[in-house]
Parts: C-alpha cells; structure tokens; sequence
C-alpha cells in the first residue's frame, strides 16, 4: 500500500466517531528512552498484542500508526513502539491515550459473541419491555466482579450491576439498541448504589455467552 493509500484510508476514519474502530486499551506511560510505550488493555484481550497498526486519536478523527515492535509485558500489557515515536519525550506525551483497531483486523465474533463496547448505551429492559436504565460500562470479570463481568445500568440518579450470565440476561439486541434481562427479585435494589466515577472498560475484549455466564468481550 502506497503512502497515498494509507492517506485515503485514514481520512476515511476522520470526523466518523468510532465507526468501525473500537477501543482495545491505553497507553498508560512511557518505557525507556528509545520511544517506547507501555500499552494496558483487559486480561485475555489479543487486539494489542497481535496488531501490525493500531489507530491513535488526532483533532480531525483518527490515525493508523504502524507497529514497529512490540512484545509482552505482562497479561494485561505490551511494550510497543510505534513508527514515527523516537524518543522518550514523543513517548511520554502519549500517556492516557485510548487506542483503537478496525474491527475487520480482529477476529470473527461467534454466535452470541459481542464487543464490549458496543454494549454501552444500550437500553436495559425487562420481560414486559419496561426500561430499567442504560449500560454505562462493563465490569470486568475478576475486578470486584466475580467471576463473570457486569453491567453497570444507571437509572436516574442511581446505577446498579447486573451478571452478564446467561441466567439474567435472555436476549442482546445490537440492532434494536437493547438488552432484555429476567433479573431475581431484590436484585436492582442490593446492588444499587448512587452514581459515582467509575473506570469504563471500553475494551474490545470478547466472550461468549454460555450457562452459568456470559463472558465479556472485547
């Protein structure tokens, strides 16, 4: 692909929001003096550590940014550099940076596979299609959460989580904008709690839904 090519490409991503892209970490710090950065992302993600590119944000939409190297730092982190970030200085000035990838680069969902990200915003509603909030992030399995993750649905003033396991939730409707649960009694109320800032995970790490849980995805 032509330098040209690329150009096209990437202004196709400009002024879209995501789009196709979705967020799969975050450049938490700089690493070493050689324009390395240190790129964190959920346990059991595979977007980072298997990219050639990844997009970063710019003013104007996004940019595609080559990988020239990277290698595993721990199970939630890589150790990349990318082409054009020389020094520790371009590095450092990275830090908190979301980082996103095409969805066509990462592999294909399976059946009743989702991206966590495209569960935000989704209206929650029970069996009778009453609205019981919107999902405003996902708690990551093993994160206060158990061992399956959650969504944090804010209603109101308040927010409360909800297993994402097949057990509660009986339907994920991307299309239509909503998620159907069939929640225990007492539920929503024992897990309520007023709103306070919590840390989205806006990872594109996936999972499939089975009995006894659904696990999250990317």
């Amino acid at each position: 692909m032509t330098m040209a090519d690329e150009d096209r490409q990437e202004a196709a991503y400009k002024g879209r929001g995501t789009g196709r892209l979705i967020p799969v970490g975050s450049i938490s710090k700089a690493h070493g003096i050689r324009g390395e950065v240190v790129i964190r992302y959920p346990r059991g993600a595979s977007a980072v550590p298997s990219a050639e590119s990844l997009f970063l944000p710019i003013s104007s939409g996004y940019k595609r940014v080559a990988i020239e190297r990277i290698r595993q730092k721990d199970e939630t982190a890589s150790i990349v550099k990318f082409a054009g970030i020389d020094d520790r200085t371009a590095a450092e000035a990275m830090a908190g940076m979301p980082v996103f990838q095409d969805t066509s680069q990462l592999p294909p969902l399976g059946d009743d596979e989702y991206y966590l990200a495209d569960l935000e915003g989704l209206d929650v509603v029970d069996g009778g299609g009453s609205s019981l909030g919107r999902v405003w992030g996902v708690l990551e399995a093993g994160r206060d959460a158990g061992g399956h993750d959650s969504l944090i649905v804010r209603d109101g003033d308040s927010e409360f989580m909800i297993p994402f396991i097949d057990e509660m939730v009986v339907d994920v409707d991307l299309e239509g904008g909503f998620i159907q649960v069939e929640l225990p009694d007492g539920l929503k109320e024992a897990t309520s709690s007023p709103l306070k800032h919590r840390l989205k995970d806006r990872s594109c790490r996936k999972g499939s839904r089975r009995r006894g849980r659904k696990r999250g995805l990317p």
